[in-house]
């Protein structure tokens, strides 16, 4: 009787620890479940909002715009950067040649008569010779506009082409006379935005070039 009741004291005494064991089990799969829960909300509200990797990512392109706003104000800053600026410009003039009779190539083309031409020598029309050739002619230059900023140091170089005499102006610099084969040239420093005429006093009003001078931006 004895023995009996020993071992169901030992046999009570091993369900209790089993019992704590299994609770203090349970204790601390609770305690980790909820560890995992408030990690795993951790993550996804970091995954909502921005997780490491985003903000690196977020943080790289805030470099690269950095970075790509620099490249733009030095390109800006170079690219306005007072420069020496060359222009070629002949004297040129452009011819109609008709004939009131025509010819293989070309039909008739009757003299125009009753017209009238603006004063000062720029357009020329010459009445048909023995064979019914008539000619129309305009005076001109090429180039006839030319874009600068302000600042950069413009050399023009006039050539003489065609036309026999020139006499040519460059509005604030001066003016010069112009024959075929001579090359004249003229520098200045823009320095002042807006434009700059030149012409030929001999044939206006057509030949006539203006220069655009661009203000400067600032560079910030």
């Amino acid at each position: 009787m004895k023995s009996l009741q020993t071992r169901s004291a030992v046999t009570i005494a091993v369900a209790v620890i089993a019992a704590a064991i299994m609770a203090a089990t349970i204790a601390v799969g609770l305690a980790y479940s909820s560890s995992s829960s408030n990690n795993n909300s951790n993550n996804v509200m970091t995954m909502t909002d921005g997780n490491p990797m985003t903000n690196n990512n977020n943080n790289n392109k805030n470099d690269y715009y950095n970075q790509a706003s620099t490249m733009t104000t030095s390109a800006a800053a170079s690219t306005f950067t007072p420069t020496n600026r060359t222009f070629w410009i002949d004297t040129i003039h452009l011819d109609g040649n008709a004939n009131i009779h025509g010819d293989n190539k070309h039909p008739p083309e009757p003299f125009p008569a009753n017209v009238t031409y603006p004063k000062g020598g720029g357009f020329v029309l010459t009445p048909p010779d023995n064979k019914g050739a008539w000619n129309f002619r305009s005076f001109t230059f090429s180039v006839s506009q030319i874009v600068v900023y302000q600042g950069d140091r413009v050399t023009l170089n006039f050539v003489g082409v065609q036309g026999t005499n020139h006499y040519i102006q460059v509005e604030g610099i001066g003016s010069f006379p112009l024959t075929r084969g001579q090359i004249h040239t003229v520098t200045f420093i823009a320095d002042k935005a807006g434009t700059i005429n030149y012409w030929c006093h001999l044939h206006m009003p057509n030949m006539h070039g203006e220069i655009l001078v661009l203000p400067r931006p600032a560079v910030t």
